[in-house]
């Protein structure tokens, strides 16, 4: 996920991180995969945005200051370059109003979770839901 993001994601870019309890709607962070996303694009010089109703406490008392703290959904992913989903928030489905909007260039949107594959549909999303394969993957796959 975090490679991806980077290449993706302009130097010095913005990423939003969203999801980052280990277990939905609760503030365990403890072996998060969002937070280790959100550390590990902060270190390689990216710009972090994290976002999650239940877990911001705990992930700040754990991570300190060091990324961007947002209040709601909508806060987190303005200005953003990449959107990764890392935990299926049920607020996710606000994502369609937020992002379909004209952007010169398209936001990225990560879905580790394939939770608003919808987002596929709007010019300004480029959507990319892990785990699901393409046709030219399928197709290589079924000559093997």
């Amino acid at each position: 996920v975090t490679e991806l993001a980077r290449e993706c994601l302009p130097e010095k870019g913005t990423v939003s991180v969203i999801g980052l309890a280990y277990k939905l709607n609760t503030p365990v962070v403890e072996e998060s995969q969002g937070l280790e996303i959100a550390r590990t694009l902060l270190a390689s010089g990216a710009q972090v945005r994290v976002y999650d109703p239940h877990a911001t406490e705990t992930a700040r008392q754990i991570s300190g200051e060091s990324v961007y703290y947002s209040s709601t959904l909508g806060e987190s992913v303005e200005g953003s370059q990449v959107v990764i989903l890392a935990n299926p928030l049920p607020e996710l489905q606000e994502l369609t109003t937020l992002l379909a909007r004209d952007h010169s260039k398209p936001v990225v949107v990560i879905d580790c979770w394939r939770c608003v594959p919808e987002l596929a549909l709007h010019e300004s999303v480029r959507y990319i839901g892990l785990g699901v394969s393409s046709p030219k993957t399928k197709a290589s796959a079924a000559t093997r």
